[in-house]
């Protein structure tokens, strides 16, 4: 699932952002999971390489009083991952000369004008429209768009486990994330027609899943073991029929 992580210490200007985000977000009818981090030390020590998607958006505001400051947390980020998107949001342009030669390669700035945070929202909407433009799906990248209850939800490809009917609501549909999992209103018969990719096992009448995210397979105990350790129970037949679906494709 798509997150954004806006990290800014300043109260008013943080709350400001997260209220102009949400009204951008909702505009677009896309979905993203905005989370406001009020413990920068804690958030820093918690970043991995495991839980840093490349659909993930940092707001980061440069001039942090903490004990790093914004230009510092991306270069953080982008130890662990190369494709987020890094937003600094900043009073001083001329701090870019700084990250362009840590190549840090941020998405975009949006600029305090004055030092106030009540002239971005036009920067927000154009900021998005790119994003967006940048996580459509084309035949060259492995992002998935899903639209569900009038908004589009993007999931990087390689983030899915499975995808999987929901018993008694056929209309609503699991989907089984690395680090999470999410329920969308759509259907099983729907995402199999907008789906196309090699790693994607379509064939099941009730499940899809990401062959290049299994990490083990037993058949007798009726299981498929993921790389993150998630399990799936399938009968031995299913399992034999997404065994030869891997087979052929290790044969590409």
């Amino acid at each position: 699932m798509a997150k954004i992580y806006l990290i800014e210490d300043n109260f008013l200007h943080r709350e400001y952002l997260y209220d102009q985000i949400s009204n951008v977000i909702s505009q677009k009818n896309i979905y993203f999971d905005l989370i406001l981090i009020n413990d920068i030390p804690n958030f820093i020590r918690s970043l991995s390489e495991k839980n840093i998607s490349d659909t993930d958006i940092f707001f980061l505001d440069i001039n942090l009083s903490s004990f790093l400051n914004g230009i510092q947390i991306s270069e953080i980020i982008r130890n662990y991952n190369l494709n987020c998107f890094l937003i600094f949001v900043t009073a001083e342009l001329d701090k870019s000369i700084d990250i362009l030669n840590l190549r840090i390669n941020p998405f975009a700035y949006i600029v305090k004008e004055n030092n106030t945070i009540t002239t971005i929202y036009k920067q927000l909407m154009h900021t998005f429209d790119d994003i967006i433009q940048h996580l459509k799906p084309v035949t060259s990248e492995k992002n998935i768009a899903v639209k569900s209850r009038g908004q589009m939800h993007i999931f990087k490809e390689s983030d899915i486990n499975y995808i999987q009917t929901i018993e008694g609501n056929r209309y609503s549909t699991l989907f089984k994330l690395i680090n999470n999992e999410i329920v969308l209103g759509t259907t099983i018969a729907k995402l199999k027609k907008s789906l196309n990719s090699a790693n994607l096992h379509t064939e099941l009448k009730s499940v899809i899943i990401n062959v290049m995210n299994i990490q083990e397979i037993y058949r007798k105990e009726s299981l498929i073991i993921f790389k993150n350790e998630d399990v799936l129970t399938l009968t031995p037949r299913l399992i034999d029929k997404i065994q030869t679906f891997i087979n052929n494709h290790e044969m590409l």
